[in-house]
């Protein structure tokens, strides 16, 4: 238990099974425990770090750029990173803002989005630190029992559909009581915030492209 005693500004801690890391609010990543093939210290130059995982031997990234950072043992290829395919290619996405509304408990979140496929797309879900929040106009997921962190109705968005060619704005809400039962909201507190996470596009024929966004975040108490 080896915890770095003037570490602060932590926002999120993952653990291995003989290393932990820490996300700090700065978009820096501290790690401490054992240090074979470098999976604590391989991510200290790391920065616009906004999600962690940490594998047995191995530790990711989820950077606010949407990309993907590993470090660690690399014996079966888990820490590099496979190319995207194309069909995930053909959705882009900048995030323009982001709040967390500390009353209604609810992240939203503004994003410029380019359809670069054959076909209109909808937003079905977002994913975040193992929650999901689904859109059921679009994407239907019901929980395995009753820890199952699913939001069956917590997502909506304003601006529909995406077609192909377009490029829009959608404005996304997420809400439900996932943000207290799961100790999420407390991270909203801290002015230097970031977010990050997945986010599902689905074609009229149920095909997924998946996209990792991420960015500052500003809480908002009225």
């Amino acid at each position: 238990t080896n915890v770095p005693a003037t570490l602060t500004g932590v926002t999120t801690i993952v653990a291995g099974n003989t290393h932990a890391l820490a996300l700090k609010s700065d978009g820096t990543v501290v790690g401490w425990g054992d240090d074979l093939f470098g999976k604590t210290t391989g991510g200290a130059a790391q920065t616009g770090i906004v999600a962690i995982a940490a594998g047995s031997d191995h530790s990711l990234a989820l950077k606010s750029d949407g990309t993907v950072v590993g470090w660690g043992d690399n014996t079966s290829g888990q820490i590099t990173i496979p190319a995207l395919p194309d069909a995930a290619r053909g959705v882009n996405v900048e995030m323009i803002d982001a709040k967390y509304r500390v009353p209604g408990r609810a992240l939203e979140f503004t994003i410029k989005v380019t359809n670069n496929t054959n076909s209109p797309i909808r937003l079905g879900e977002y994913t975040a630190a193992n929650i999901r929040w689904m859109n059921p106009e679009v994407s239907k997921a019901e929980p395995a029992d009753s820890h199952d962190p699913v939001a069956v109705n917590g997502l909506s968005y304003e601006g529909g559909a995406v077609m192909p060619g377009e490029t829009k704005l959608l404005k996304v809400t997420c809400t439900d009581a996932a943000w207290e039962t799961y100790r999420l909201a407390k991270l909203i507190y801290d002015p230097d915030s970031r977010f990050g996470g997945l986010i599902f596009f689905f074609d009229e024929e149920g095909n997924r492209s998946v996209v990792a966004i991420g960015g500052p975040l500003l809480p908002v108490f009225i």
